[in-house]
């Protein structure tokens, strides 16, 4: 017998006020690595009905929720609370949207004196034995875990970049240009997760 991957494929999601951001994006995602990864198919029913297992037992907040699904197909989610209350960016979420509205809009520009959050770069680049790990969201974590660990204290995420210099996302999300032209991410040819954005 093929001995089963010992990695699980992983989501991360938002959930705020029991609404998921970006779900049918989410599921999509992993419905494609478990294709590729050779996992066996799991029907986004039985995904949905996990997650909203969870969210009715979390109806308040906002929550970051990891839905994990392994090589057997058998599902766990779990999550941690990021606000008791709900942050007035994230109420801002009307009916028919897949995300808050604060999402897509314009970031403010910081005001003087306000704190700014530390990006360190990674002391190495990714390589090409890196890439199947960088395409899908799964439990193997090294690459990310070492570029935590090389990281000066203090930071708050780290930008991941190939040897060329493109950068290519962080070790917790992904990178978005905001223009007036619309959202930009860099081309999941340099190696990196698909947003779902």
């Amino acid at each position: 017998p093929v001995p089963l991957p010992s990695y699980a494929l992983r989501e991360t999601l938002l959930l705020a006020a029991g609404r998921y951001a970006l779900l049918s994006l989410h599921l999509q995602r992993l419905a494609q690595s478990a294709e590729v990864c050779g996992f066996p198919p799991v029907s986004a029913q039985a995904h949905r009905a996990a997650l909203q297992d969870f969210a009715a037992a979390h109806a308040q907040g906002a929550w970051r929720v990891q839905l994990t699904q392994d090589a057997n197909g058998m599902l766990q989610v779990q999550g941690t609370l990021l606000d008791a209350a709900l942050p007035a960016a994230l109420a801002d979420w009307p009916a028919g949207d897949m995300a808050p509205r604060a999402w897509l809009a314009a970031p403010a520009w910081p005001q003087a004196g306000a704190h700014a959050l530390r990006v360190a770069l990674a002391a190495q680049p990714n390589t090409p034995a890196d890439g199947p790990w960088l395409l899908h969201k799964t439990t193997h974590r090294a690459l990310y875990d070492q570029a935590w660990a090389q990281a000066p204290e203090g930071s708050w995420d780290v930008l991941l970049h190939t040897a060329d210099g493109f950068a290519t996302e962080c070790t917790r999300g992904n990178i978005v240009l905001q223009t007036a032209q619309g959202c930009f991410t860099p081309p999941v040819a340099q190696g990196l997760l698909p947003g779902t954005l």
